[in-house]
């Protein structure tokens, strides 16, 4: 189809000569990204016609190619006997030098490339045929398109038409045939083009790495480059790839030749487990204190990425002398999801494997997970061993089970990891060790009919085949698979310990301080020398729950605290002093 790029025609036959009953097919090449060609066809003169035996050898940035004009090529065969040279990605050849048979050489000087050539031995060389178009190669529905072919020729299109210039109005392959005026024989043909009407140019996107990541994440969408006006949802522009590091769905514009269009979204998944609720808590006096925060699995750390103290909630700090900071972290898991897959139950009643049988069951790992269990079915109670091979024969994992009658379900607990080729067997040596012992057989399934690989578990495992042939089911039965969670970590909380050294205790007030009624039961009323007061209330364990400033004298509400008994800090500039406090 004049592409440049070389096409089959098959005439089939049978002991290669022998009309067949298959009817004759034309292969058309498929493009690549090795675009640009340069095919010529020479014509004897003094040489032969068909000019056999002549050399034309292009040079360039390559070095040298050289092709021969063959009579044949092999028993039941034909080639064209056009030249063809691929030049891959290069965009120009500096010259063509044609040896005929007759000894007469012949130079064409930076040939322009992506044509068909004609040359007549020392009488042509075809003009250079080229399709030019002052708008890109799409019809708009509507619409024509101008093509034009070079200037000064006589022409004739692959549509029929002899003119310089022609309007396409349908869409197609389209190339033109170029020859000098009045010598149709020295003709060059174009490389065929391909005109579209309205494409569809809906862009794709991908993303590279996982759209489902902890804070602090991010994954790259990228789409095509070349595509005109990229418009991004999130807002960015100009640019064929964006970095996403928050949640949302996202997906990208472009301008096409005739229409606007729009890619599939892409939904990304920012997890951020929420920061842990604590307090900051107050210890009278040096020693250890019990921190509390709220949370899915609360770790405490000396400093933010720093060393990992403990775990859980409560916490019991090391001993503190001055003030301490720790921080709590919040460790949330997501995912972990469960899938079932494989067939459920055997579909027949007697099909049972020899105690001796290994048959093994291929897989395919398409997300980290975890075999939780499986089913198996057997009539002879007894110890059967059960191993998990890597595609290079490695083994990963086994569990050793003893089957009662009947139905069992084998809780193996194997973590797999991303990948192809695994498979599943029970173990041979295991199993003659135990044959005398009534070592189990399994039931398997063969109604050919009603199993259908792949069996897919969720979106994590597909089991694609086994080593007998895919009319048979092996063993396994309902499988559990459990999808491997992500362990996202909140950003760190900083819980201060404030230890006070120098505060003395005491049932009602120093000779500074007054602090009535006590008990109270709705608010207190603070009396102190000093123009301001900073106060504050403790629970038992030491925990600040309420602060106030107040004057020389003033109110602190407690309606909303509940009945206990309570310390409260009064400190100002001059002196610290706790005291207990009865709210009733």
């Amino acid at each position: 189809n004049h592409d440049g790029f070389v096409d089959i025609y098959a005439s089939y036959a049978n002991i290669y000569t022998t009309p067949s009953s298959t009817n004759d097919v034309i292969w058309l090449n498929n493009s690549n990204t090795n675009t640009h060609f340069l095919n010529i066809d020479l014509e004897g003169t003094a040489s032969n016609m068909g000019a056999i035996g002549a050399r034309a050898m292009i040079y360039g940035s390559w070095g040298v190619q050289m092709r021969e004009v063959r009579a044949g090529e092999s028993y039941g065969t034909v080639n064209s006997s056009m030249m063809h040279f691929g030049i891959g990605s290069a965009t120009e050849i500096d010259s063509v030098v044609i040896q005929w048979p007759s000894g007469v050489s012949q130079v064409i000087d930076s040939p322009q490339i992506d044509q068909f050539i004609s040359v007549i031995e020392s009488t042509c060389i075809a003009p250079e045929a080229n399709i030019t178009s002052p708008n890109s190669l799409v019809l708009c529905q509507g619409q024509t398109l101008q093509l034009n072919a070079p200037q000064g020729y006589e022409y004739l299109w692959s549509s029929g038409e002899t003119t310089q210039t022609i309007q396409v109005a349908t869409m197609g392959e389209y190339n033109v045939r170029v020859s000098p005026i009045g010598n149709s024989e020295c003709a060059s043909v174009s490389k065929t083009i391909t005109i579209a009407m309205s494409p569809d140019e809906t862009p794709t996107i991908a993303a590279i790495g996982d759209t489902t990541f902890c804070n602090g994440g991010s994954v790259v969408i990228s789409a095509p480059a070349g595509l005109n006006g990229y418009v991004w949802s999130n807002g960015v522009t100009g640019t064929n790839s964006i970095t996403v590091d928050q949640s949302g769905v996202y997906s990208l514009s472009i301008q096409g030749a005739c229409a606007s269009f729009s890619s599939s979204p892409i939904n990304v998944v920012e997890l951020s487990p929420l920061s842990p609720g604590t307090n900051d808590v107050f210890l009278p006096s040096p020693g250890t204190v019990s921190l509390e925060a709220v949370g899915d699995s609360i770790q405490w750390y000396d400093a933010p990425g720093g060393n990992l103290l403990g775990n859980g909630s409560p916490f019991v700090t090391p001993f503190v002398s001055s003030n301490t900071t720790f921080y709590a972290v919040n460790v949330t898991g997501y995912g972990g999801g469960i899938a079932n897959g494989g067939l459920a139950n055997p579909l027949s009643t007697n099909q049972f494997g020899a105690t001796t049988t290994n048959a093994k069951v291929y897989f395919n790992v398409n997300n980290p997970s975890k075999l939780i269990s499986f089913k198996v079915h057997t009539d002879t109670p007894g110890a059967r061993k059960f191993d998990m091979y890597a595609a290079d024969g490695t083994l990963l994992n086994s569990v050793v089970v003893t089957l009662a009658d009947g139905e069992n379900t084998v809780n193996a607990n194997f973590d797999l990891e991303v990948g192809n080729g695994y498979y599943f067997m029970t173990n041979a040596s295991y199993n003659q060790t135990l044959l005398n012992q009534n070592s189990p057989r399994l039931q398997r399934e063969n109604n050919g009919n009603a199993i259908v690989y792949p069996y897919l578990i969720g979106d994590l495992v597909s089991i694609t085949s086994n080593q007998f042939g895919n009319q048979y089911y092996f063993y396994y039965y309902d499988i559990e698979v459990e999808e491997a969670p992500i362990y996202c970590s909140s950003e760190a909380y900083a819980v201060n310990v404030l230890v006070d050294t120098t505060t003395s205790i005491s049932e009602h007030s120093n000779t500074t301080v007054g602090i009535y009624p006590n008990p109270a039961n709705k608010f207190v009323n603070v009396l102190t020398s000093h123009s301001r007061n900073n106060l504050s209330l403790m629970d038992a364990a030491g925990r600040v729950i309420k602060n106030q400033t107040i004057s020389q004298s003033g109110t602190f509400g407690i309606d909303e605290v509940p009945a206990g008994i309570y310390l409260l800090r009064v400190a100002n500039e001059k002196s610290n002093s706790v005291h207990r406090l009865v709210i009733q």
